[in-house]
This record gives C-alpha cells, sequence and structure tokens, in this order.
C-alpha cells in the first residue's frame, strides 16, 4: 500500500524533518524551490511566524501577493513544500 500524503501547514512538530529536506536539497545541489524554502529557520518559532505573515499580506517585498505555504507530508516526513 503507498504512504498516505496530505498537506499540512508548516508547524514546530516536524522542524527536524523540515530542515533534513533542506539539507538533502542543498547536498544534492538542488535550487531551493518555492522560494520560501530560502527563508531562515535558525529561529524556527520566528520561521514560522514569517511564514503566516506571508500569508497574511505582512512584510511582503514590493510587487508580491499574500501567498500560503504547506508541506507534503508522508509518515510525518516533509516529502515537498508548496
Amino acid at each position: 500500500m503507498a504512504p498516505l500524503l496530505r498537506f499540512e501547514e508548516p508547524h514546530a512538530r516536524l522542524q527536524d524533518s523540515y530542515r533534513d529536506l533542506i539539507r538533502e536539497f542543498r547536498d544534492a545541489g538542488e535550487p531551493l524551490i518555492p522560494f520560501p524554502l530560502t527563508f531562515p529557520n535558525d529561529d524556527f518559532p520566528g520561521f514560522l511566524a514569517r511564514l503566516a505573515a506571508c500569508a497574511r499580506g505582512e512584510g511582503l517585498p514590493p510587487g508580491f501577493v499574500p501567498h500560503s505555504t504547506y508541506w507534503l507530508v508522508s509518515d510525518d516526513v516533509v516529502v515537498g513544500v508548496a
């Protein structure tokens, strides 16, 4: 049976898995797309607050529109970002 995939709003419980995903991209020399993957996440609560602010349209660079970020999760592992 294939693993269940689901979209979740970013949250602290999967911060290690999210960081592992970023590390895998970097180790493979892949670009960090979508661009929220480039946001610093050393301060994870601050990172989550920034994502929430982006969804509300707060603190965006000129020309940007509000945008939401979701994690694609399988078996409590972040496998993608949209």
